[in-house]
């Protein structure tokens, strides 16, 4: 019989990893990317929650409506005029955020290859 026989089945210690603390190799520190993937579901709350918004105010506004752009004339529903602005805005964002981000992103990439080229500083 040991000491230790009032302590049952997985509470049992290995005595020799207890006796030494384990030690933690360095690493190599890893480039921190910035990652989107956090900020979606708050996105796609707010969207359905506009996407909503604009759907109950599109029904509220059904009557016709006179456009007139660079001389031509149109009667339309306010309801079309409503979810196309909408959709164009979309759209927009869209293209010009897309743009936007890919100028953004060549300048990070030609920075990053200026330090690589100049020595890694």
């Amino acid at each position: 019989m040991t000491d230790r026989d009032d302590v049952v089945g997985d509470d049992l210690v290995d005595e020799a990893a207890a006796e030494e603390p384990e030690t933690l190799e360095p690493t190599e520190a890893e480039p921190t990317r910035y990652d989107p993937a956090p900020a979606i579901p708050w996105r796609i709350g707010l969207f359905l929650l506009l996407a909503v918004l604009v759907v109950i105010f599109s029904v509220q506004n059904t009557q016709d409506v006179a456009l007139r752009f660079l001389g031509w004339s149109w009667e339309l529903p306010l309801v079309i005029v409503i979810l196309g602005s909408v959709v164009v805005s979309v759209l927009l964002d869209e293209i010009l955020g897309g743009i936007i981000k890919r100028r953004r992103r060549q300048r990070y990439l030609e920075r990053e290859e200026l330090k690589r080229l100049r020595g890694g500083s």
